[in-house]
């Protein structure tokens, strides 16, 4: 059985990124990195819904985290200062 292949945010950033630039066709692009076309399409369009990019789950959940962390350091300190 052939083994799952796992490619890193910045290599798929980096093929969408060729893919966009439309200088080459989408299936010259897959031929080049080893991948099939329909993943480009896939990534693209994944990274289109996400509008963070194409980490996973657990990126996206520690971007929000970071933000109520954020406000509520905010929130703190202006509860400190303004009572």
């Amino acid at each position: 059985m052939r083994r799952r292949q796992v490619f890193s945010r910045e290599f798929k950033l980096e093929a969408i990124r060729l893919l966009e630039e439309g200088k080459k066709p989408a299936a010259d692009i897959a031929r080049e990195l080893g991948i099939r076309r329909n993943q480009l399409y896939k990534w693209k369009e994944q990274r289109d819904k996400r509008k963070v990019g194409l980490g996973s789950d657990h990126d996206n959940y520690l971007i929000c985290k970071a933000k109520v962390m954020n406000y509520s350091a905010y929130l703190g300190l202006r509860m400190l200062f303004w009572g």
